[in-house]
């Protein structure tokens, strides 16, 4: 099309324009420069001329004033510049002429220029308009076309969406079984975005495609569960242990440091969540990679894959929901490959059947099958809890970032505590099973102490209830139960259900049932679990969200240890102390240590206890409420012991004699002194007129002890004297509240724990090394058992110090009581009772001699020569009559009791008996010697006592008057005068 514009054709016009020589322009720029240097002036010298808005009239009034705040002085200042300025403008325009003629002269030709211009775009303008008319012109037949050819292409589109859609459940099916589970993922979002695009869903033909591809993607969903959940419980091949970090059994464990064996677990693992912290990524791509720790990128991977899915709340709730079930097949698997790495097991070690930590550590050090089992299976177990661990902390650090926060973690069951309780729940079955032996301890353990591992609010739950001890007897149930039974039988006929709410419908599970223990459990075993579950539970704390309570798993250990381990050990411990107390007879006697055999073997059981718990070189509270415990046991015991010898009386009849001196508290006070501090004279005779002033007016075979028991007080007696000289000892306090300080919670757990470490080598019956040490208020307690012991030992000896003592008072009572001391005729007879007396004196001597050792002895024996002197004086008043021939009688038998004391008392030459001789010498001086004697005061006879020998010499007078029933009346008066005059005589001594 031809877009000319008509019109007729014009002249090109030529412009004839002067140059101007250099000289010229030179001096057009000098005008121009000079004309400028001008204008600044005024500028700066007169701004307000300058003002658009200025007024000349405003200039010129201020230069006609002459006073003294007017500008008049300026005003030839003003002139000199007008002139100046005239003359400039003057010089430039002459300069400029020529250039003012040039430009005058070609406006008109610019003029014509505009106007030829203006009629050819107009005539342009009228070209495209007519071309614009011709296009449009047939529109709706072009309109037709366009739609038609954009239904086609859509067609087109919609035909390869449907075809590229059938292609993509196969590509899906082969993703998922390369484990190719991002592709996967894609492709499913890739077959939404096609059908949503294209609206293909509309479409019945495509439903079939449509239900296809959900399966898969609920397929992809199952499939990367358990993907999920092979990779975190380990159920593909992976070397996830650390050798470096397995504990030695034959290292010390006290030196061990926990930390250290912890850190190889967790290097690829902390790498990791540093990289992971600092990228906070969002997609697959800003997932770490690296190959050290590829097991934990895939487990993110996965995640973001099932986050993809809009499925993230079901796998972490189908994650909580078998966690119990998937760490008791981790053990499981863990036992069976012990198992079979061990085929030479054999139950039948003697290191594991004996409660004896002596045996178990010569097992140890002779490398016994039994350790290396225990060793490897508890460090299989608990590494690879770590690992499990470790995969729920990624999981757990991947869903925050994924949901922004902790939304979806709440809306769900699963959190890291959760996986932690399933795994301490685990762990401590087994852990349980090892340690505990129900059919060594017997009923040293009871019910609620073998349970208590799961009775403890949320640490371990047990279940509420179970389907296959489900009951509907006597419960609303049990008529829905009859109702299920009458559907059963219409449905199936010859169906019956016999007893539907007698037995539950629903058969107990088999797949966690319990295995056999590897090796015999036995608590001492704790000793080759101890170090492995230390770093575990070191592990578990770094393990643990830097958001929740790190002290969980430090709470678990310390739970486990005080109400499983502690209590477990405690009761083996109290069994074998029982067993040590009632095994043969416990009255035995150890003759090289003069104490009973249990009392022995009882030393060398706490001196083993001790040494197995380490309590030499620290303080062991975890331990030492053990120590005491068993020492209460043994202060019990003695204290039985005692009882069974001398029994608690009862209130209704007379205590014996010696309880009856021992309930004195100035008796008890006297004769303390003198078995503690040894003889004192003024002491002995307290203590013998003390116990003479209370004989009771009737004294029996009730008041003293028969030899069997006096022999059976005395061994056990001497039981406590040996338990006293080895017990206190052993104490060893320390004032230092920070002694044994740890550097971490896990060596403070150590250091509280640890046992069983480098016992001492020692001769079996000595102490040397082991101590017991304490700190704080058990030092108060171990004094106030050895005070109980020294109690006892004390209310012993005075038992059988006061029980010889009643002996004495109770066989010459019984001698005197008798007839035989008013003889016919002289007889060298001894009195049975005497005879009886000097036997029980020789049998105690024996007794005590053997037991306790002359020391010993003569803390009990101390005292009875003059004891015996001043009862054959003061018990006198038992004799009925007595002649000369009776007197003889007397001293026989003082002479046969002197002869006996001489054998048995260190010092022979003190037992004279002057005092019993010189008192039966006052009967040959007749009734006015006893006065005399009493003037004189020689001896110190009491009145009582002189009334008695006066009443004895009377006696045969007044026993032959009566026998006759003639009282002599010279006999009765003369006794009677005696006595008053005796009256008189102490009277007036009394004056």
């Amino acid at each position: 099309m031809n877009l000319a514009v008509g019109g007729k054709t014009t002249r090109a016009r030529g412009y004839s324009i002067n140059h101007a020589t250099s000289d010229q322009d030179d001096r057009m720029a000098r005008s121009l420069d000079q004309l400028g240097t001008v204008l600044h002036l005024v500028e700066r010298e007169w701004s307000d001329v300058m003002r658009p808005s200025a007024n000349p009239l405003e200039a010129a009034l201020p230069l006609l004033d002459d006073t003294s705040v007017g500008m008049a002085h300026r005003y030839p200042e003003f002139k000199h510049l007008k002139e100046k300025l005239s003359k400039t403008l003057r010089a430039a325009v002459n300069e400029h002429y020529q250039a003012f003629n040039d430009s005058v002269g070609s406006y008109g030709i610019t003029v014509e220029t505009v106007a030829d211009s203006q009629r050819i775009v107009h005539g342009i303008r009228k070209s495209l308009q007519d071309v614009s008319d011709h296009i449009s012109a047939p529109r709706s037949m072009l309109d037709d076309l366009n739609n038609n050819s954009a239904q086609y292409g859509e067609m087109v589109e919609i035909v390869d969406a449907i075809i590229e859609l059938k292609s993509i459940p196969d590509a899906i099916d082969e993703l998922i079984a390369e484990k190719r589970f991002q592709a996967a993922q894609e492709e499913l979002t890739r077959a939404s975005k096609v059908a949503d695009t294209h609206g293909l869903w509309r479409l019945s033909s495509l439903a079939g495609i449509q239900q296809y591809l959900a399966s898969q993607s609920q397929a992809l969903f199952e499939v990367l569960v358990e993907e999920l959940h092979s990779v975190i419980y380990l159920k593909v091949s992976e070397d996830f242990t650390a050798s470096s970090s397995k504990p030695k059994l034959l290292d010390s464990m006290a030196s061990m440091d926990v930390s250290s064996r912890t850190t190889p677990l967790f290097e690829k693992f902390d790498r990791f969540m540093n990289e992971f912290q600092k990228s906070k990524h969002k997609s697959h791509e800003d997932i770490p990679k690296n190959p050290d720790f590829k097991r934990y990128s895939y487990i993110s991977e996965l995640l973001h894959t099932i986050s993809a899915l809009d499925k993230l709340p079901q796998a972490l709730n189908a994650l909580s929901q078998r966690m119990s079930s998937e760490i008791q097949q981790l053990l499981n698997r863990s036992t069976e490959e012990t198992r079979l790495r061990h085929p030479q097991n054999s139950q039948s070690a003697t290191g594991f059947k004996k409660l004896d930590p002596s045996a178990l550590m010569l097992s140890i050090a002779l490398g016994d099958v039994n350790v290396l089992i225990l060793e490897d299976l508890f460090w299989n177990i608990f590494s690879r809890c770590i690992s499990v661990l470790q995969g729920h902390r990624v999981i757990f650090e991947t869903v925050s970032v994924l949901s922004n926060g902790p939304a979806v973690l709440l809306s769900t069951e699963f959190t890291f505590e959760s996986a932690w309780k399933a795994i301490e729940k685990e762990i401590s079955g087994i852990i349980y099973n090892y340690i505990i032996d129900e059919d060594i301890t017997g009923d040293a353990m009871s019910d609620s102490d073998k349970s208590i591992w799961i009775k403890n609010d949320d640490r371990a739950k047990g279940l509420m209830f179970q389907f296959s001890k489900l009951t509907f007897k006597n419960t609303e149930a049990e008529s829905l139960a009859s109702n299920l039974q009458n559907v059963l039988q219409d449905m199936f006929p010859g169906y019956t259900l016999r007893n539907p709410t007698g037995k539950s419908l629903y058969i107990e599970s088999e797949s966690f049932t319990h295995q056999e223990t590897l090796v015999e459990p036995n608590v001492y075993s704790m000793k080759i679990i101890l170090p492995s579950l230390l770093v575990f539970i070191d592990s578990a704390v770094r393990c643990y969200p830097q958001s929740q309570q790190k002290t969980v798993p430090i709470t678990f250990f310390n739970y486990f240890m005080s109400n499983i381990f502690h209590v477990q050990l405690r009761d083996i411990l109290y069994h074998q102390f029982e067993q040590i107390s009632t095994v043969g007879n416990p009255w035995e006697l150890d003759a090289a240590h003069g104490a009973s055999r249990n009392s022995v073997a009882f030393k060398s059981f706490f001196l083993n206890t001790c040494d197995s718990l380490n309590t030499s070189l620290s303080f062991r509270g975890s331990y030492v409420d053990i120590v005491f415990g068993i020492l209460e046991k043994m202060v019990l015991r003695f204290e039985q012991a005692y009882k069974e010898v001398c029994p608690d009386e009862s209130t209704n009849t007379r205590p014996r004699l010696s309880s009856y001196w021992m309930n004195m508290p100035e008796l008890y006070e006297v004769s303390l002194n003198l078995i503690t501090k040894g003889e004192d004279a003024y002491l002995l005779q307290e203590e013998t007129s003390t116990i003479l002033e209370n004989v009771p007016s009737s004294i029996s075979a009730h008041d003293i002890l028969d030899g069997y028991t006096y022999e059976s007080l005395t061994k056990l007696l001497g039981s406590l004297n040996f338990t006293l000289s080895w017990l206190p000892s052993m104490k060893t306090s320390v004032t230092n509240v920070n002694q044994g300080v740890a550097d971490s919670p896990i060596d403070k757990l150590k250091d509280d724990w640890v046992f069983m470490e480098e016992q001492i080598s020692r001769p079996a019956d000595s102490t040397s090394g082991i101590f017991l040490t304490l700190q704080g208020e058990s030092v108060g307690v171990f004094d106030s058992v050895v005070r109980r012991l020294e109690e006892l030992r004390s209310r012993i000896q005075l038992t059988l110090r006061y029980d010889l003592r009643s002996k004495i008072v109770y066989y010459i009572n019984t001698a005197y009581g008798s007839d035989s001391w008013m003889p016919d005729f002289k007889s060298h007879d001894i009195d049975s009772s005497i005879v009886a007396l000097n036997r029980a004196v020789v049998e105690a001597d024996s007794s005590l001699e053997t037991i306790l050792g002359a020391r010993g002895k003569e803390r009990i024996l101390s005292g009875i020569s003059g004891l015996i002197d001043h009862a054959l004086v003061s018990q006198a008043k038992e004799i009925i009559k007595l002649n000369s021939n009776g007197i003889d009688r007397i001293y026989l038998n003082i002479t046969i009791i002197q002869q006996m004391l001489r054998s048995v008392l260190p010092k022979p030459d003190d037992v004279t008996f002057t005092r019993a001789l010189e008192y039966f010498e006052l009967f040959k001086s007749t009734d006015k010697g006893i006065l005399e004697n009493a003037r004189n005061n020689l001896y110190q006879f009491s009145f009582e006592e002189r009334k008695t020998m006066i009443r004895l010499f009377f006696s045969e007078e007044l026993s032959r008057g009566i026998r006759h029933q003639t009282a002599s009346i010279s006999a009765t008066k003369r006794y009677s005068d005696a006595v008053n005059k005796l009256h008189d005589i102490y009277s007036g001594k009394t004056k």
